[in-house]
């Protein structure tokens, strides 16, 4: 017995490429970074493979991962800024997803340090 196959259809057309979200979510939280008065933020175009963070010399001390996505791996992107951050760093995941605002993911040892310094 043989199957008929036929084509698929598809009813709504593709989204945007992911590469590109990213990129977007990569510019949008650089702009955000120099508004704040880190003129010196700019995109890493090797961290995909040569290592090192979604954006540099940024922030002193921290790692930053930008990730752009509706449906997120948090687990495996706090790994890859654990795994990429220098050990002198603070790993850094900043995200978020559409219509919802950026969020940041960061050891909570390091978060408490941060509060009792703002504190001082």
């Amino acid at each position: 017995m043989t199957l008929k196959r036929t084509p698929l259809k598809r009813h709504k057309p593709l989204k945007a490429k992911p590469r590109s979200k990213g990129n977007r979510g990569e510019l949008a939280v650089r702009e955000i970074l120099r508004d704040r008065g880190y003129t010196s933020t700019r995109r890493n175009f090797q961290s995909g493979g040569q290592g090192g963070g979604d954006l540099i010399e940024g922030i002193p001390g921290v790692h930053l991962e930008v990730k752009h996505q509706e449906r997120l791996a948090i687990w495996d992107y706090i790994e890859q800024a654990k795994a990429d951050a220098r050990p002198t760093d603070i790993p850094a995941v900043v995200f978020r997803s559409n219509r919802r605002d950026w969020h940041v993911a960061i050891p909570f040892e390091d978060f408490l340090r941060l509060v009792e310094e703002a504190r001082a």
